[in-house]
């Protein structure tokens, strides 16, 4: 684009970057307050974005950063698979492309936008649904669900009859194809008003100032080969998965390689490659941006080396634990950095380190329950602030009241875990305290990670505690269950869940609160009432 070209569209530009920016954020507060499921109205398990025509991000709003990188699939595999031609303005598809059975799969729905009988992109919206039946949904790839404008009834009831959670599955679909239509009524309205060619132009610019940002940033570090190396403890606390990265930076370019890796493993710590890569983007655009927004030219100096088989890049497995070795890798990527950027990368953090799940029989409705939750920790610390509190990506916490109507349980502490953040010149953000009476038997799994080697702090700063799970703390029947472990639970007893701290940056001073010894956690105490 001629710079006088830039200089006539100035006010355009503004306005178009704006108003599909707008456009996403409209789509996901559409979808997050019409869903029914809590993992997308309240966790943020959902990204929605609206799509050029070659499948490139125009905008994108995250409910979890996480989800960036599925975002392109969806549409372009459907393409690759049944032809451009298969595009139809008032149709939109449905594909399931990863499910945890018994927890959830992420469903995407996406519609072709349309302006003058010319496709100019896409709408996507992607969120997890809870308690799929089974992988079924998975492997039957493209779906249309609306054609011209009208729901295909006897497709629906068919994908959705088997299901436990149908009920709510069917509000989170109305609620994601009321986004849809959102996005590509304003999507529509921009090339209306400005123009396809107009549209094309500026998103061409918007794209080129993001990867020149990108470029100029990465151009600032010096060119080297970085390395660095953490564990994951595996079950039972071997540590035996060691995850080697590289980082190589070539002026502009960044190549991150993680090939230096276990082999896929049989219990579940594995990823997918579009899993790993999003992390690098996300924690890529979190170093060098701050978060700042996704654009078509980010990422274009970022390239992923991954070894297909690994437990990065896993074929034909269930992706159950993904989250804590996709915390490692994010975290590895900033204590490489960490010689050269100390002012832009945080120390290591606590998420994702323990999961736990339930299920039994309700003695109040005689039905089965399931539920899982990941029980929130602390973020490192960075050179010019600490690290933040009770952080969790996904799987934001019920409201009490909600969670004990919902199962046999009761909240007896819910607070900070105070001292859990290593210390230093900045210390790392607290995990949480929370413990749990049931109120009728049950079957608790969990997994715990990181044990062996925790959060760690950078530039002499501590590392955080690890999180830690005691079954009827205090008292002659206390239990520390192994990680992956499975035990029964009966009325009465109590689970304190302690989440884990995020490592410290910085050495702290002698005298700093920070710097004090930090005591186990807080004696168990009943509860009020």
């Amino acid at each position: 684009m001629s710079i006088e070209l830039v200089t006539a569209h100035a006010v355009a530009i503004a306005m178009i970057r704006t108003a599909v920016t707008g456009a996403a954020e409209q789509m996901a507060l559409v979808l997050r307050r019409g869903a029914f499921s809590s993992a997308i109205h309240h966790a943020g398990e959902y990204a929605v974005a609206l799509l050029d025509r070659e499948h490139g991000v125009v905008s994108a709003c995250l409910g979890a950063p996480t989800e960036l990188g599925a975002l392109r699939g969806p549409t372009r595999q459907t393409e690759a698979q049944l032809g451009a031609a298969v595009w139809q303005p008032g149709d939109v598809w449905l594909l399931c492309d990863e499910v945890l059975p018994g927890a959830y799969a992420s469903v995407n729905c996406f519609t072709p936008v349309f302006t003058e009988g010319e496709l100019i992109g896409f709408a996507v919206a992607r969120a997890n649904w809870p308690d799929p039946a089974s992988p079924g949904l998975a492997q039957l790839g493209p779906v249309l669900i609306v054609h011209k404008g009208q729901q295909r009834a006897g497709v629906l009831d068919a994908l959705l009859r088997d299901l436990p959670a149908r009920h709510r599955l069917h509000g989170d679909l109305g609620a994601a194809l009321a986004a849809l239509r959102v996005g590509a009524a304003r999507y529509t309205e921009v090339a209306e008003r400005w123009g396809i060619g107009t549209l094309a132009e500026v998103r061409d610019l918007l794209a080129v100032q993001t990867r020149r940002r990108e470029r100029d940033r990465l151009a600032s570090l010096p060119d080297g080969v970085y390395r660095a190396e953490g564990s994951l403890d595996g079950l039972g606390g071997q540590r035996d998965l060691t995850i080697g990265i590289v980082l190589r930076i070539t002026g502009a370019d960044l190549t991150i390689d993680l090939t230096d890796c276990p082999d896929q493993t049989g219990h579940g710590l594995n990823c997918a490659a579009g899993q790993v890569i999003a992390t690098c983007q996300a924690t890529v655009n979190e170093v060098l941006h701050g978060g700042a927004p996704i654009g078509g030219g980010s990422f274009r100096a970022l390239r992923v080396q991954l070894r297909t088989g690994s437990m990065l890049d896993a074929t034909g497995t269930t992706y159950t634990w993904h989250e804590m070795a996709r915390q490692l890798v994010s975290d590895l990527i900033c204590r490489a950095l960490a010689p050269v950027a100390p002012h832009l990368v945080r120390a290591g953090g606590g998420r994702h380190s323990l999961v736990i799940s339930g299920e039994g029989v309700d003695p109040r409705t005689g039905g089965r329950w399931y539920g899982a939750q990941r029980i929130a920790a602390g973020t490192g610390a960075r050179r010019d602030a600490d690290g933040r509190d009770a952080v969790q990506e996904q799987g934001l916490y019920l409201p009490v009241e909600i969670l004990e109507h919902a199962y046999p349980v009761r909240l007896r502490r819910f607070a900070i875990r105070a001292g859990s953040g290593g210390a230093g010149a900045r210390r790392g953000g607290h995990g949480v305290l929370r413990e749990y009476e049931f109120t009728g038997d049950a079957v608790i799994s969990v997994h715990i990670e990181r044990t062996v080697e925790p959060a760690w702090g950078l530039c002499g700063g501590e590392p955080g505690l690890p999180a830690e799970v005691i079954l009827n703390p205090g008292t002659a029947a206390e239990y520390r269950p192994a990680s992956g472990e499975s035990f029964p639970v009966r009325a009465g007893d109590v689970l304190l869940c302690l989440g884990a701290g995020g490592g410290g940056f910085g050495m702290a001073p002698v005298d700093s609160p920070g710097a004090q010894p930090r005591g186990d956690h807080p004696p168990s105490r009943p509860g009020p009432g």
